[in-house]
């Protein structure tokens, strides 16, 4: 009989290794409704992903991207932003002077996050806006890719700000991740705009090779007539 060699792509494995470590993840999380909530944006994302997957993919440089975006959330997720154990992970892996270098009043894994969402996130913006609006690869890419991770930050704030009004303030509280910082949002905000600079210059200097090379006239294949 004929061995099936088809294989697994990447684009599947990336997915199937988000399943799974958010099926893992949902083990005893620190508060399930807060857990279920985090992974409402999850799940719209992935099957945006997987709608557009075969007329418009991105790439599977967006793909890890998003890929470890999620990651990072899932963390987030499980424990509560306001209460992931780093410092802990930190005086386990390095050593005591680690841990005491890591140990501030405030747990900032939600601010980590936020940065690296800027940081994460331009790249696979910008494939959108050439996918979707025909933007090419360069500044304008690079512009709306600041920009959505702009928008998507407002916007993810904004939610959760709506979503005080729904629930007990303890609830409301361990949600947010604020901590008792009034500003905490427009520092999330700041965060993940900063962010996403680095990865904009690249947008553009990795374009601009393509534009300043001037185009080259397709050599003629047909052999040349006698006189």
């Amino acid at each position: 009989m004929p061995r099936c060699t088809r294989r697994i792509s990447y684009r599947a494995a990336l997915l199937a290794a988000v399943g799974a470590v958010v099926a893992i993840t949902a083990v005893a999380p620190t508060s399930r409704s807060d857990f279920l909530i985090e992974h409402i944006p999850t799940a719209a994302l992935l099957s945006l992903l997987i709608y557009h997957a075969r007329a418009r993919p991105l790439s599977n440089l967006s793909y890890t991207l998003i890929f470890v975006m999620l990651m990072l959330h899932a963390v987030g997720a499980h424990y509560l932003y306001s209460q992931v154990p780093y410092q802990r992970w930190g005086r386990s892996l390095l050593g005591e002077a680690a841990g005491d270098w890591l140990a501030t009043p405030r747990n900032h894994y939600d601010r980590f996050v936020h940065a690296a969402f800027g940081l994460l996130m331009v790249i696979p913006a910008a494939e959108v806006a050439g996918r979707f609006a025909g933007i090419r690869p360069g500044f304008w890419a690079a512009v709306f890719g600041i920009g959505g991770v702009s928008l998507c930050a407002n916007a993810y704030e904004a939610l959760e700000w709506l979503f005080t009004f729904t629930v007990s303030p303890e609830a409301a509280a361990d949600y947010n991740g604020q901590q008792g910082d009034i500003y905490d949002a427009s520092k999330d905000v700041a965060l993940s705009l900063a962010g996403s600079l680095l990865p904009a210059i690249w947008v553009v200097a990795t374009a601009w090779p393509s534009r300043a090379r001037p185009a080259v006239a397709p050599a003629d294949a047909s052999p040349p007539r006698p006189v």
